[in-house]
């Protein structure tokens, strides 16, 4: 027998009523009486869609009357948030006694797969549904924003496209797009806009779905803003961004841009706002559309691109850093950058890729996709800082803590949701960055679900590729600016990436190139086994620049000391004793002691001490090689200047006369 006994009763009714009494008392007397002849203690009466009866509380208050005189009963209502708030707002003893329960819209892909994959049989899920298609599951998420009625709807289309043959597993197509986007429409306020905002896509030719992609992306941006993006975009050499917008005819690009967007109000793609914006037609689902209408023309085209997320983190610090500072400090999170986290990526032709995160269409084109997250961090993060239900995220570089419980590290640079409009995040930030920030920003790292961080935009690539050496040398000075030789390991993956970011954007002789080489070459030092690829950093840093000269010169003359090469230390180190007067206020270097490891021996050079320290490395260098020399070594330790140097250095000399 059934642990549980299900009926379905189909009762008639004019809608916004209930049954009529007579008919619903004697359902439920007969459904109570077959409970108890099967053993069952209590009835769950459950009401779907019940905001039209919640508009009129007495109506439910006889249902709930009704339901007391049959007894042993609970009533489940599901409601919006408007028809709850009725409920809530009842005076009647009787409906006061309903506990209220809110649910929430799916937000992760993890989630999206489970309630499409969950009415399949497992063996036909694992056929349909890839559970790794993150993009996909994405795209179902910002079709549906995580309602799981439209999430099943989804899924059904799907199913009946494979059961058709049109596509062997679950794939969005502009057929299925098509017919989802004519039911949604039956359940939306908005259901004219919604389907003359999926027909203009539909009827744009080939040649204007380019730009109309490029501009759809940019929706949350204004038409200045969209200028500046333009600009950002174009090739400028060795010219710095700034210099470039200081000195541009923004008015020219902007005007150029108002037109273009004129031509798609005309399609019937947009509409433009008297504030300097523009809308789309038919909203987030109408958007998602074009995506897959400008596949159709575009194709999916693999591209090398690739940027690490630390440079992309730091890539507006100039223009940003006052902005996350200050949105950070709003929801009491500290900024702070991670480096540890593992990159995964895809790339795709511009004009072939858009996302919509939520609330906020953002850009297309190249996607770099950074999977660092679990869904247990993701609910924690989401915690701390889900405002609204409608979020759109700009989030980098979030960590955990140990024990999973503290969020312990982040930056976040703007958080726009219903709470929080753009005008006021824009009054939140400096005047410098008004403009910047939704460019730099959403130039673009967007936090979109549970696993992955998201670069787009063909117009944003082409302004990182520009920007990468600075963000390079920002990411990588944050590091070991403050740096005390901890955690070797974090610290010399960080410099690799450093160097390869840069090489991969073809920056070669630049001063940035040879200070990442030069920090490369000081930590590859901190490892035995790594001396050689330490050397051969050390002297390219050199040659592709002035690097740090004097602590790169002390570290090449430290690494080939402890490669056994002391000629080739002593004669590096002769070379630089003249440059001695130039050594930098406060650099640190690893001191050669043999039998100490390297790690072991960092110490800061001072201009004050510099020549002093020169002096004495010299020396226990020699000594290795030629023990006779231990007077002139003795000598210079009367006038050491660092004690704990002396004391290595000591300690050296005692062991070598023990022996």
């Amino acid at each position: 027998m059934s642990d549980v006994l299900v009926s379905a009763l189909a009762l008639a009714a004019e809608p916004g009523t209930l049954p009529a009494p007579a008919v619903l008392e004697h359902d439920l007397r007969k459904l109570s009486a077959l409970s108890n002849e099967r053993g069952f203690k209590r009835i769950l009466v459950t009401v779907d869609d019940s905001d039209a009866l919640l508009e009129d509380c007495g109506t439910f208050e006889r249902l709930v009357t009704l339901l007391d005189s049959v007894g042993g009963w609970t009533l489940a209502v599901a409601a919006t948030y408007q028809g709850a708030e009725h409920l809530a707002e009842a005076i009647s003893p009787a409906l006061r006694r309903f506990e209220r329960v809110s649910l929430r819209p799916f937000w992760s892909p993890d989630r999206i797969y489970h309630c499409l994959a969950a009415p399949l049989d497992s063996d036909v899920a694992d056929r349909l549904v890839r559970r790794g298609d993150h993009s996909f599951l994405f795209d179902v998420l910002r079709l549906t924003g995580g309602n799981p009625f439209e999430i099943a709807l989804v899924g059904r289309h799907l199913w009946f496209a494979c059961q058709l043959g049109e596509q062997e597993h679950y794939v969005l197509t502009p057929a299925v797009l098509e017919r989802v986007l004519e039911e949604l429409a039956l359940y939306t306020g908005a259901s004219q806009e919604l389907i003359a905002g999926a027909k203009a896509v539909t009827d744009l030719s080939p040649e204007r779905i380019g730009p109309a992609l490029k501009l759809v992306a940019l929706s949350e941006l204004t038409t200045r803003q969209i200028a500046i993006a333009r600009l950002l975009g174009l090739p400028n050499d060795d010219d710095r961004i700034a210099r470039r917008l200081l000195t541009a005819d923004l008015d020219d690009e902007q005007e150029k841009v108002i037109a273009e967007l004129e031509a798609l109000e005309t399609d019937g793609v947009v509409t433009l706002c008297d504030d300097g914006r523009f809308t789309v037609q038919g909203g987030p689902a109408a958007a998602l559309a074009l995506k897959y209408q400008a596949r159709i023309f575009a194709g999916d085209q693999a591209s090398d691109v690739s940027f690490e997320i630390p440079f992309l983190a730091c890539v507006g610090e100039p223009l940003v850093k006052d902005c996350a500072t200050r949105v950070s400090e709003r929801i009491g999170e500290a900024t702070r950058l991670g480096h540890f986290f593992s990159i995964a990526s895809r790339a795709y032709a511009p004009g072939a890729r858009m996302r919509h995160s939520l609330n906020a269409v953002p850009f297309a084109g190249l996607e770099v996709d950074v999977m660092p997250f679990g869904d247990e961090e993701f609910d924690l993060m989401a915690a701390v800082i889900r405002g609204t239900e409608d979020l759109a995220i700009a989030l980098v570089n979030f960590s955990v803590g140990s024990d999973g419980e503290e969020l312990s590290r982040g930056e976040i640079w703007v958080l726009p949701s219903a709470e929080w409009t753009a005008h006021q995040i824009n009054e939140i930030v400096s005047e410098e960055v008004d403009d910047w920030m939704p460019i730099v920003v959403a130039a673009e790292m967007t936090w979109s679900g549970s696993h992955v961080v998201v670069l787009r935009n063909d117009d944003a690539r082409k302004a990182l590729t520009q920007l990468i050496p600075a963000a390079a040398f920002n990411a990588m000075h944050a590091e070991f600016r403050d740096w005390d030789g901890g955690d070797p390991e974090a610290a010399l993956a960080l410099a690799t990436r450093t160097v390869a970011a840069l090489r991969g954007a073809r920056v070669q002789d630049t001063w940035d190139l040879s200070i990442a080489l030069s920090h490369l070459g000081f930590v590859r030092s901190l490892f035995e086994d790594r001396l050689s690829e330490a050397r051969d950093a050390l002297i390219e840093a050199l040659e592709r620049g002035p690097a740090d000269g004097w602590p790169t010169q002390w570290n090449l003359a430290n690494v080939s000391a402890r490669a056994g090469d002391s000629g080739h230390a002593i004669d590096v180190l002769d070379r630089l004793r003249p440059q001695t007067v130039n050594a930098p206020p406060d650099a640190s270097v690893t001191f050669f002691v043999p039998g100490r490891l390297a790690r072991d021996t960092m110490v800061s050079i001072t201009e004050q001490n510099a020549l002093a320290m020169l002096d004495l490395q010299r020396l226990v260098i020699g000594f290795v090689e030629n023990p006779d020399r231990l007077p002139d070594l003795e000598r210079a330790l009367v006038d050491a200047i660092n004690p704990e140097t002396a004391e290595w250095v000591a300690r050296l000399i005692a062991h070598r006369q023990a022996q």
